[in-house]
């Protein structure tokens, strides 16, 4: 057996400002609107050629697709006067949204890079001048296939209430794609593993709308125009294996990773790294507060209590998820704190668990070996309730009631079909929630999720990835973004 410890040796990050962020959903930076252009109301030339027009406004424009990635293009206009401008985009056959992106200032250059765009399709980028007086001026740009790593194949029922999904691709090679659950296209897509033939473990949108990744022992970070924001690596930022997840608020990195002790024999003991911009700001390891005991019959005999999610709340205090406990706890993030880096409270989703509990489950409830416990904008936990056996696996709300050590399940969400369809994920799993509040879950062995109602609890849209040429990876997590 074990009990709590006291103490952990840390060293405390700047004061994290506060965010303003939507659970499960975060902007990027174009506008967009679904009337379409007409296609012949600008002059079009083909490709890079660059043409003075001899107008006052636009005097140049090339646009050209941005080396080494197939889906995104790179445009630079010459304006005459300076004066700001903004580059308007759709399929060149005037179907399907039309994109905007704007370069407020009033200079004489200007470069943008663009992005959302579907792959192998002719696309019309349009520059429009500040002047409304002025011409615009207007090339066309085919974008190219997808590359092996990113090339997979989306199938869809019903309506989805999220503009874009953010996914790891299942197929070799470590990369994001972000996909249209309207069209069931590809439009963005990212190479997110630092070693080479890495898997990617895991891959989230921060509240900057950078894309957030962990593989190949390393986390990366990129925004939407495919420039680097930052780069982790083993050896060099920190010592331990990291694994399953990392996450970024505030600005603010966590990172989860794993480490052998001995107790009496060795085991398997996580925790997190938390990072700023100067580096390794603090670190908070499981052992500080429990002492395992190897001797003890186990499921996972050596991996004793195996993380699988890390998250951080506004404030930022971090909920983190042990699946060979059922457990999950909260500790205080906040270094101006006095109880900085200690455990606020923990939840124990078995009777058998060896984690204590601060609360005990109502009406004889339980959660097991479970993925993606956050906090919502309610105060609620919710979280991917796995099950083991063939049981159901399922979305859960729950309530934290500190003053009577209750904690009640207010709402499940069963996955549908059965064991062989997905209705019982064995590993891995999200429960996210998209703009309009809608949960989705994630079955990461099925590469699945379902989108439910918020008020009926109705199934109201289903989606399945796969590499072209299958088979592929289990998908982690599909995450709810929004442009």
């Amino acid at each position: 057996m074990w009990a709590w410890g006291t103490v952990i040796g840390c060293s405390g990050p700047t004061e994290p400002t506060e965010p303003s962020t939507p659970d499960g959903t975060h902007s990027g930076l174009l506008h967009s609107t679904d009337e379409p252009t007409d296609p012949s109301a600008h002059s079009a030339h083909t490709g890079t050629e660059i043409v003075d027009s001899g107008l006052d406004a636009i005097t140049s424009l090339a646009c050209v697709l941005q080396p080494g990635n197939a889906l995104r293009v790179d445009c630079t206009a010459t304006v005459d006067p300076p004066q700001p401008i903004e580059i308007r985009y759709q399929k060149a056959d005037g179907t399907g949204k039309e994109r905007v992106h704007q370069s407020p200032d009033a200079a004489s250059e200007h470069s943008l890079t663009l992005w959302y765009l579907a792959p192998d399709t002719e696309y019309r980028f349009t520059a429009v001048p500040q002047d409304p007086a002025a011409a615009s001026e207007a090339r066309t740009v085919r974008t190219q296939r997808l590359p092996l790593a990113a090339d997979v194949v989306v199938a869809t029922t019903g309506t989805s209430t999220a503009e874009l999904f953010l996914t790891t691709s299942p197929c070799v090679g470590g990369a994001a794609v972000i996909w249209d659950p309207a069209t069931e296209e590809v439009l963005w897509y990212q190479d997110l593993t630092v070693g080479p033939g890495g898997v990617l473990e895991g891959v989230d949108v921060t509240d900057d709308g950078t894309i957030l990744g962990l593989g190949g022992g390393g986390v990366q970070e990129y925004d939407l125009a495919g420039g680097l924001v930052n780069e982790l690596r083993t050896g060099v930022d920190f010592t331990n294996r990291i694994h399953h997840d990392a996450f970024k608020r505030n600005g603010l990195t966590y990172v989860l990773f794993s480490e052998e002790v001995y107790s009496p024999g060795q085991v398997t003991v996580d925790g997190f790294y938390v990072f700023d911009s100067a580096g390794l700001a603090w670190e908070w390891h499981l052992v500080d507060f429990v002492t395992p005991d190897s001797t003890e019959p186990s499921e996972h005999p050596g991996d004793w209590s195996h993380a699988n999610s890390v998250w951080a709340d506004a404030s930022g205090d971090i909920v983190t998820s042990f699946r060979h406990l059922s457990g999950v706890v909260q500790v205080e993030g906040d270094p101006a704190d006095p109880n900085f880096g200690k455990i606020n409270w923990s939840l124990a989703g078995d009777p058998e668990s060896p984690l204590p509990s601060d609360f005990v489950l109502a009406d004889g409830e339980t959660f097991l070996q479970q993925h993606n416990p956050h906090l919502l904008a309610t105060g609620q936990l919710t979280l991917f309730d796995n099950r083991t056996g063939l049981e159901r696996s399922r979305v859960l709300d729950l309530t934290l009631d500190a003053a009577t050590g209750i904690a009640t399940v207010d709402r499940t969400l069963d996955m549908p079909g059965d064991v062989a369809t997905g209705g019982h994920c064995d590993f891995q799993g999200a429960a996210l929630r998209t703009e309009a509040g809608n949960p989705v879950g994630t079955c990461a062995p099925f590469r699945s999720a379902t989108e439910f109602d918020d008020l009926s609890g109705a199934v109201v849209f289903t989606a399945a990835i796969d590499c072209r040429t299958p088979p592929g990876m289990y998908v982690p997590a599909f995450t709810p973004i929004s442009e």
